[in-house]
């Protein structure tokens, strides 16, 4: 499942977040500095009202090709998994074929999923005042100065 999110990241005001927040949470108190995770943690929050439309847009295509990506690199990591396998007992062609079929089926979901990333960043840019109207409705007292929470 997709939302979006305030602050996932210190230096981003909204992203799409896929598969929820736990992961995220997780890693801040396991890897980022004691002194910022309060902070970290009082600003990550789901969007509760709707981003402009044009931003909806452009993240439930990001959240798309972002599937597409996960799905293409787990075939190639089965596919290289696969060729190993078979390296280790002899030379086969099909599994080289097919590692290189998945290879560059994850290159094109790569390549997919770093425009939708580029089409998300510009719509949230060309909305901006409307994401920013709602940011300020949800993260009062919310210390962004258009670069980062860390002021």
């Amino acid at each position: 499942m997709m939302t979006y999110a305030w602050h996932v990241h210190h230096h981003i005001l909204v992203e799409p977040v896929y598969g929820g927040l736990g992961t995220r949470i997780s890693y801040i108190m396991e890897t980022k500095p004691a002194h910022e995770q309060a902070l970290r943690l009082r600003l990550l929050k789901p969007i509760a009202g709707d981003l402009p439309e044009p931003v909806q847009h452009a993240g439930r295509a990001y959240a798309e090709a972002w599937r597409a990506r996960d799905q293409a690199r787990r075939a190639w990591d089965e596919a290289w998994r696969a060729r190993d396998d078979e390296a280790r007992r002899a030379r086969d062609d099909e599994s080289s074929l097919a590692y290189a079929e998945a290879w560059r089926v994850w290159d094109e979901a790569w390549q997919a999923y770093a425009e939708a990333g580029r089409v998300w960043d510009e719509a949230v840019k060309a909305n901006m005042s409307g994401v920013l109207a709602l940011h300020a409705s949800e993260c009062p007292q919310c210390p962004w100065n258009g670069a980062t929470i860390f002021s």
